[in-house]
This record gives structure tokens, sequence and C-alpha cells, in this order.
């Protein structure tokens, strides 16, 4: 009675074990387009691994921050060069080697991307292009706990919010928008209070700032991880 019952368990949890596992590989998956990932069409991977190239561990500071890597030479290549983002369970990856703003480029990697609304992607990154350089202050800027969405890093004064929404240029690169008090106000327009929490920071340089941005949207319910279809 006992080696049955013990019989039974290990079968029960290896049955789960194996559940867990399928899910967590259905999960994963790249995409080539924009539209393939509104569209929630998906190459199913495997699995796939992710390696920091900085020894920071917040959840959110921005920058092509990720490396991933499939343990497949081919389809690692593809994931470099080919992919615009990649899924892992409910965190999602955009490669920037295709995003442009006021035709800059970013470094070569990954970044972590949310969903804001269902159109549109948001994600934080480093400051290019000559106008959002001189919209974002350069010296260091003391920063408050954000409830675990953004801690402050070495870099953080640097860091202001992207959106991606399907803009392309000539050559096909994908053109990000800045996330500004413009931006700002039409998401905010049915909020009042998040919009008056968003201007009670004085100075424009500091308001579109990550740090002050995201949490805001995040009072907003406005950001998802990535999702498939059936569970938005």
């Amino acid at each position: 009675m006992i080696k049955l019952t013990t019989y039974r368990m290990r079968t029960v949890m290896l049955t789960v074990l194996m559940t867990v596992t399928s899910y967590a590989a259905a999960q994963c998956g790249y995409c080539k387009t924009f539209e393939d990932l509104l569209a929630d069409r998906w190459v199913p991977l495997d699995s796939v691994n992710v390696d920091r190239h900085s020894k920071n561990r917040q959840f959110w500071v921005g920058g092509n921050d990720y490396a991933l890597s499939t343990g497949n030479t081919l389809t690692d290549k593809i994931l470099k060069e080919d992919a615009f983002a990649v899924m892992q369970g409910k965190k999602l990856y955009v490669n920037s080697r295709r995003l442009r703003y006021q035709k800059t480029r970013f470094t070569k990697g990954f970044t972590r991307a949310m969903h804001l609304g269902h159109d549109t992607l948001i994600f934080v990154n480093q400051t290019i292009g000559a106008a959002a350089t001189n919209k974002v202050a350069s010296t260091g800027v003391m920063f408050g706990a954000v409830g675990g969405l953004l801690a402050a890093g070495n870099n953080m004064h640097r860091r202001i919010c992207y959106i991606i929404s399907g803009a392309k240029d000539k050559k096909g690169n994908m053109e990000i928008e800045m996330v500004d008090d413009s931006l700002m106000e039409k998401v905010l327009k049915d909020r009042p209070a998040l919009k008056e929490e968003y201007y009670s920071e004085p100075e424009k340089s500091f308001r579109i700032l990550a740090s002050h941005i995201v949490p805001i949207l995040k009072k907003a319910g406005l950001l998802s991880p990535a999702m498939r279809k059936e569970e938005r």
C-alpha cells in the first residue's frame, strides 16, 4: 500500500512537471515584424535563454541589456538579425536592431518592452537623438522608490520611454516616438488625478524621465506584459 501511494505520488509529480515544462515551452517564440506581434503570429521556440549584459537586477531599467539564445546556432542568428521580438513566458524582448529615433539607432541588443494598450509597445532606453538629449537633464538626479517597476541606476537620469506604434521609415526601420507631455496628455485625458500627478513635476526635462512616467502608467493600468490574444 505504501509503495503504491509513493508510486502514485511520483506519477502525479511527473505529470505536473511535464505540464509546466510544456506550458513554458509553448510560451516561447519569436516574430519577425510588429504586425506579426499584434496578430499573435509567433514562431515557437523550445526555450529561450536570457542573459543580462550588466549586473543590475532592476526589473525594467531600460537599455539593450539582454542577449537571447536558444542553444541552436541557426536559430540564434535569426533572433539576432531577423526577429523583431522574442517572447519568453509573459516577458517580451524587442530587438533594437531596426529601431530608429530621429534617424539615430540604439546599440545592438534586446530591450524589455511591455504593451501600452493593445496596439502599442513601450520600452525604456537611453536618450538618443538631438531633441531627446536637449530635453533630458544631463546632471545626476536622485530618485525615490517606484514600487519595483523601476529602481534607480547609475544611468537612470538618462532613461526615457519610447513607444512603437508601427510607423516605418523608407528603409523599413521602425520609427519610434519619445513619450513626452503631448503623448501623456492623450494617454491621461480621462484620468485627471494621474494627469495632475504627472504635472506635479514642474521641470519638463525631469517630467519625461522614465522614473516619473512608468509608475503613473502603471497606476493607470495601461501597462501589461507579453500575452497571447486569448489572455488579453
